[in-house]
């Protein structure tokens, strides 16, 4: 595909999208005890530091379980883009994207509203494991606690090229025109082959583990290979024909093969359909190298 094809096609088909998480896990530096233990140790105490945790694990817990569905979720259905955490999300995305964001922003919200709820027992129960560390006005007041969760998204449009003329720049256009032009295929191009990467890395990881004998895996690294194919379905934002035959010989070849060796069961059931799911996976293996784009 040439380069402004590959721009017009990534813009029909995608938008930038940023996805930024407020959290805060309340851990103060204690100067009062730090400059101690500087002076037990003839130390600096710039040189070390002690930090308390003013909320325990267990008021934590939920907080950081929607915190990571968030950055799990925004990793499966976006690709790579910049090095500003900006993010590339296909169309065929976008709808389910606006939607689970949205539940787990309510989901967050909702858990520190509980939190909230509980503040004077949370502060009760601080001072009881802090001991002499304990200083109330260090936590937070509800207002700044609100404030200090959150889940904030932002969309922009793909950039364009065409059409592109700064004034004043005379026969300069031309030449930044098309060094824009590189810079965005690069970065359409990467985005495209990170959907091979992820393919090629889910079948080499069940692989590999399916080749260790005395190894433990989950039901989920035998399903993730299959959502993975799913996933790249969804993320060919550039209408990659390739791509997508090669999703529908990966599935044939893991499906129709042998579909009892391709199930977790049968996979802790023996050592032959271990054996024989090893050799699937790395003729998945071999046809993704065989047609990746790097």
């Amino acid at each position: 595909m040439k380069s402004t094809e590959a721009i017009n096609t990534a813009n029909q088909n995608a938008v930038l999208v940023g996805t930024k998480i407020r959290f805060a896990e309340l851990n103060i530096k204690d100067k009062t005890v730090t400059g101690q233990v500087a002076t037990t140790y003839q130390t600096e105490s710039s040189s070390v530091g002690v930090s308390k945790r003013l909320f325990d694990n267990a008021t934590l817990k939920p907080l950081r379980a929607i915190r990571s569905r968030v950055a799990k979720f925004v990793k499966e259905k976006t690709l790579p883009w910049d090095d500003n955490g900006g993010r590339l999300l296909p169309a065929s995305n976008l709808t389910e994207f606006q939607v689970v964001i949205g539940e787990c922003r309510e989901a967050l919200n909702e858990q520190v509203e509980k939190v909230i709820q509980n503040y004077q027992e949370i502060i009760t129960e601080a001072k009881s494991r802090l001991g002499q560390m304990f200083d109330e006005t260090e936590f937070p007041t509800v207002e700044q606690l609100r404030e200090k969760y959150g889940i904030e998204t932002n969309f922009e449009p793909m950039p364009k090229v065409d059409g592109f003329r700064l004034t004043g720049l005379n026969g300069e256009n031309d030449k930044l025109k098309k060094e824009m032009t590189k810079s965005l295929t690069t970065k359409i191009n990467n985005a495209h082959a990170d959907i091979f990467d992820r393919l090629l890395s889910v079948m080499r990881h069940l692989s590999e583990k399916l080749t260790e004998p005395e190894s433990v895996f989950r039901d989920s690294s035998v399903v993730a290979v299959f959502e993975e194919i799913r996933n790249a379905r969804d993320l060919n934002f550039t209408n990659d024909t390739n791509l997508t035959d090669l999703c529908d010989r990966l599935e044939i070849l893991l499906v129709s093969c042998n579909v009892a060796t391709m199930t977790p069961t049968a996979l802790r059931a023996s050592e032959s359909n271990r054996q024989d799911g090893v050799k699937v996976l790395n003729l998945a293996v071999d046809e993704i190298l065989a047609n990746s784009p790097m």
